[in-house]
């Protein structure tokens, strides 16, 4: 498996080392990450996505968890249609998010 480290900024995941393989993320508007460029600034991997963060389309074999809303700190189980946001959990298929507060909690 190897070691990954990343590179945060306000929250912001700005880049990450594999394995002593540096990529950059670039990031859409909306903090998705859309691309992961090498050292030289050439993508690697490309990734569209459908309005609830399905991949639509996808180029590269890096196996980086944070894809939709990824540089925001998002991040995709690879084993389920299920992303981490930050304390609750988005399910792709359900088109639902699971609310770990009580309802009408403040928060």
């Amino acid at each position: 498996m190897g070691t990954v480290r990343y590179t945060v900024l306000d929250g912001q995941i700005l880049s990450e080392n594999r394995n002593g393989v540096e990529r950059d993320y670039l990031p859409d508007p909306q903090g998705n990450t859309i691309a992961l460029l090498d050292s030289s600034q050439a993508i690697t991997d490309t990734w569209k996505y459908w309005p609830y963060g399905e991949v639509q389309e996808r180029t590269g074999t890096n196996p980086t968890p944070f894809q939709y809303g990824g540089t925001l700190g998002y991040r995709r189980q690879a084993s389920t249609a299920k992303a981490y946001v930050r304390a609750r959990v988005l399910d792709d298929t359900e088109r639902t998010v699971d609310d770990p507060a009580p309802r009408g909690a403040r928060r």
